[in-house]
């Protein structure tokens, strides 16, 4: 399933959490480190498996740290954190699914920092996949063994196996390296330890997601601020050439144009629309505490495209120490705030008494936002109305720290690696 890599890590956890009414068995395993462990949730609830340093990824010379989780239920949602003093993140855990395809292709994604490691993270989920990969800065691996030199813009094929690890670092931005292969694999990129925006904002932060094939990616993003700051920054990533993209930040139009692989960055203070003609993958990023001098460090979070809106979110923030918070979108056809409630702690609680901010897209009103305050635990976000359409994010700040991912992805658009 997963593989988490780390810059100083404390501890490396899973954080599972029950959405169903039934009690749900798990089994995880990770041959390659001699690791298994297994255990119960019970309804609505969530458990935490940490991790020993031996099961963690963080150079080319880790090969077989490949970690698999199996359920005996689909209501269930997987987190994945690091937890090191001054370098916290999470990610939302994304099943291996195959259904259609002949092939399937993932970009590597992260920020200009300017310190640690940008890195691409693969790990096989069966063998003998065949892997087709393009790093967009020449760096070193090693795969079955034999440490292999890749030039930047080259095409190399590997063999990858169930639960092989590929690690790909680079001092220089790895956003835009491509993989493509006959079978899905997981992959997940970010940074080991990143600084967005500037060095002198301080304090690096462990940044990773887990990314989606292109299948999976969209062409309408609603970006909303996050809770207490000032600012932050988006990077827009294209799946296929002459990809056009508009953007309507708090009613500032933009347009760009750019090629598979290439990317973009805005920083903002308020709301942003994207729109695309073709599909793109969407992060959201915090600065450090010094950009606004405000409770907080570097955090990365993907966003929810628009064809993953569903009518119930499930989501968990993390460990104590954190002030958490969730970010609310909901398309405007289904705006109905007596018909959306939230329950957390097992209390249902209404959402019509909620702030609610508009978000337009040139100047016509496309969907609407609300942000909570939320203690630790399972969050269960519900609109009453079985086709409407919402989001969801989930995120935190403590002193010099931040944590952030998406709020799960609906079935509209079936995950396909």
């Amino acid at each position: 399933m997963a593989v988490l890599y780390h810059n100083n890590g404390d501890s490396i956890s899973l954080y599972l959490t029950n959405t169903g009414s039934l009690d749900l068995s798990y089994t995880i395993q990770a041959p390659g480190v001699g690791y298994q462990t297994s255990g119960t949730v019970s309804n609505t609830s969530s458990e935490v498996v940490r991790f020993p340093s031996t099961i963690i990824t963080d150079s080319y010379d880790d090969q077989n740290k490949g970690i698999y989780l199996e359920t005996d239920s689909i209501n269930v949602v997987v987190i994945g954190q690091n937890d090191a003093s001054w370098s916290s993140d999470t990610f939302l855990a994304l099943p291996t699914v195959k259904v259609c395809c002949t092939h399937y292709i993932y970009y590597g994604i992260s920020i200009s920092s300017d310190r640690g490691d940008s890195v691409v993270l693969i790990v096989g989920t069966e063998d003998n996949t065949m892997m087709n990969l393009t790093v967009a800065q020449s760096v070193y691996v090693r795969i079955n063994y034999t440490v292999s030199s890749l030039t930047s813009g080259s095409q190399y094929s590997f063999i990858v196996n169930r639960l092989q690890t590929v690690y790909i670092g680079s001092s220089s931005d790895l956003t835009g390296t491509r993989i493509i292969t006959d079978k899905p694999v997981s992959v997940f990129s970010g940074h080991e330890c990143g600084n967005v925006l500037s060095l002198s904002y301080r304090d690096c932060n462990h940044l990773v997601e887990q990314i989606p094939p292109t299948t999976y990616w969209g062409k309408t993003y609603y970006i909303v601020p996050l809770h207490g700051r000032s600012g932050y920054t988006i990077r827009v990533l294209a799946a296929y050439n002459s990809t056009e993209v508009f953007t309507d930040c708090n009613n500032t139009r933009n347009s760009y144009t750019i090629n598979a692989g290439n990317s973009f960055t805005v920083t903002q203070q308020y709301y942003c629309v994207i729109h695309s003609n073709k599909e793109i993958l969407v992060a959201q990023y915090s600065s450090g505490n010094y950009y606004d001098r405000r409770t907080g460090g570097p955090m990365m979070m993907l966003v929810p495209a628009t064809v993953h809106y569903s009518n119930e979110i499930n989501l968990s923030t993390i460990s104590s120490g954190y002030s958490n918070y969730i970010n609310i979108i909901v398309l405007k056809e289904y705006y109905q705030p007596s018909m959306m409630y939230w329950i957390t702690g097992g209390v249902k609680r209404s959402l019509q008494s909620q702030s609610w901010n508009t978000i337009t897209f040139n100047q016509v009103t496309e969907a609407y936002y609300t942000q909570l305050s939320v203690s630790n635990g399972p969050v269960t976000i519900i609109h009453t109305t079985a086709n409407a359409l919402m989001s969801a994010v989930v995120y935190g700040f403590d002193y010099r720290e931040a944590y952030g991912h998406p709020g799960g992805f609906s079935v509209q658009k079936k995950i396909q690696g």
